[in-house]
């Protein structure tokens, strides 16, 4: 029998598993980004006494926040920001004695810290964090998590007499767990979406060319500058900023409905440097050095495309304590069985377009015309909505499941009544057809691995990375949209007050629900959730 470490219902009844299920939310969620590392790095530690594994922390950006008075800190006395990869050898058993903090062992090639070979067969399971910066708190409760649990897992195997519940059977052979933790650590510490340059990561992930065309000919800037005194207030009272945005964007959504408005936010601009959801000019550092360390690490051993499914983590978009998994529309005809809508709890798995690749979105951003191949491919995806998607085990009426559990919390009943008079979408998914750039995408993370014509093992397609992206709800979309809004004003005209206005009024109440108990250990169930049900994937291949 083989043993989930993720899932509790794989656990073991025996009295000394039932602490596998004793989770305490404060164990693993942070209140800043370096108790997040500390964290990150406390359980790499516990775990390498019994896992190969590896630990390595990449330079993105200098520590350097912009305020407006004169204690700007200077360059040559910042620090670097940095994102942490740990890498879990999930075939075998054994003491990594890897320091994260010794350069000695930084010097080892991965195989040997991980005592695998790495090629062709190779699976991998990747779980990132932070790519919206302030939304990472949730990701990296998650990765701690994880990191603990196999601990336990291994502890509690090896002291177990019963045969079935071996250490053996804890492993899969071939694959390796990947940790991304703190994409944008710069947005995390300073508790923002948008990195060091303002640019929102999750719209950056981007060729050369496709700035370009952005840049030149993007026909949806014309509809973002339309809600530019919406978007990007230059001058904001306290009253504004407190309660007055709220009638106003209401106004706004009553003239041009809720999903011009959000499709209008969401697909960003790329030419206001200022501007809310601000897409960027040239792909960023914290791109540029994680595709490179994955290319490096494993394209260059061959570990291909189709054995590896990637799951990103975020936070702000849904009801409240819900998740919903975001996928490609192929992508979601396979994983949809694997995670069933649940009233209250899970919304399944959406469609989402940005998930079909960068390349046609630009082309009909510029007003290129698209083929019929093109067309025909549109139109498949169209089919294969969020309702037309196969089915197992899922609730049929979608409008009011996810909200069930919402309407018993303080967030719950706005959101209720935002749908119901159509200000709120239904579908965490809707409004997202023109966006690019977005980081968990198959055609973006097909280039860090290797591609070969051979069968997809996991997902009975040719070669490409599974992608996934798991969202977890907050608070309304109109609150959250005023987060983004009031702090990105704040961050540029009211730089001095930007912080205690950030941590406490805007972006952590809107991405990270601290103070709630509840939504704590809903994101922590969850996640782990979602990663066990990979994990027994992975173990049926």
């Amino acid at each position: 029998m083989r043993i989930n470490p993720f899932l509790s219902s794989s656990a073991s009844s025996s009295d000394n598993k039932n602490e596998q299920n004793q989770t305490n939310p404060s164990d693993y969620f942070s209140d800043n980004y370096n108790e997040a590392v500390l964290k990150i790095k406390t359980a790499y530690h516990k775990l390498c006494t019994q896992r190969y594994c590896s630990f390595e922390e990449i330079d993105v950006c200098r520590d350097e926040f912009p305020y407006s008075n004169n204690n700007k800190t200077k360059k040559k006395d910042c620090e670097m920001l940095k994102m942490q990869i740990i890498i879990v050898n999930l075939d075998k058993k054994g003491v990594a004695n890897d320091d994260a903090d010794d350069a000695a062992n930084n010097d080892k090639c991965l195989e040997d810290k991980l005592q695998m070979k790495l090629n062709e067969q190779t699976k991998l399971l990747v779980a990132s964090s932070g790519v919206h910066g302030v939304e990472g708190f949730a990701g990296s409760a998650i990765q701690s998590l994880l990191l603990d649990r196999l601990q336990l897992s291994d502890k509690n195997a090896t002291n177990d007499d019963d045969a079935d519940d071996s250490p053996s059977s804890l492993f899969l052979p071939n694959t390796l767990l990947v940790l991304v933790h703190a994409v944008n650590p710069y947005g995390m510490k300073y508790y923002r979406r948008v990195n060091e340059n303002n640019v929102d990561l999750n719209r950056n992930a981007l060729s050369e060319e496709h700035f370009k065309s952005l840049t030149a000919n993007d026909t949806l800037q014309a509809t973002y500058d339309k809600f530019q005194h919406l978007f990007n207030p230059i001058k904001c009272s306290t009253f504004y900023k407190r309660i007055g945005f709220f009638p106003y964007a209401l106004w706004n959504i009553l003239q041009h409905g809720t999903i011009t408005l959000k499709t209008a936010l969401v697909a960003a601009t790329y030419k206001n440097k200022k501007g809310v959801f601000f897409g960027g000019k040239e792909l960023q550092s914290s791109h540029a050095v994680l595709r490179k360390y994955f290319q490096d690490q494993f394209r260059s051993k061959k570990v291909q495309c189709h054995n590896v499914i990637w799951i990103d983590i975020h936070t702000g978009l849904g009801p409240f304590a819900v998740d919903v998994i975001m996928s490609s529309a192929q992508d979601g005809i396979i994983v949809k069985p694997w995670f069933p809508k649940v009233a209250g709890i899970c919304e399944g798995v959406q469609a989402a377009s940005f998930s079909v690749g960068a390349e046609r979105t630009v082309q009909k951003r510029c007003g290129k015309v698209l083929n019929e191949n093109e067309t025909s491919s549109k139109k498949q995806i169209s089919s294969s909505s969020p309702s037309s998607l196969p089915s197992s085990g899922s609730t049929t009426n979608d409008s009011s499941s996810a909200t069930a559990v919402a309407t018993k919390s303080n967030r719950g009943l706005g959101f209720r009544i935002l749908q119901l008079l159509g200000l709120e979408s239904k579908s965490q998914s809707a409004g997202y057809e023109m966006t690019c750039g977005i980081i968990c995408r198959n055609d973006w993370l097909n280039q860090f691995f290797f591609s070969s014509n051979k069968n997809n093992n996991l997902s009975g397609r040719h070669g490409s990375v599974i992608a996934l992206t798991q969202e977890f709800g907050t608070q309304s979309n109109i609150s959250v949209a005023r987060a983004l809004v009031m702090e990105n004003h704040v961050y540029h005209y009211d730089n001095d007050n930007h912080q205690p206005w950030c941590v406490s009024t805007y972006m952590k109440p809107a991405f990270y629900c601290s103070d709630s108990i509840i939504w704590k250990q809903c994101i922590l169930e969850r996640g782990e959730n979602m990663i066990g049900t990979v994990w027994e994937e992975f173990g049926r291949k």
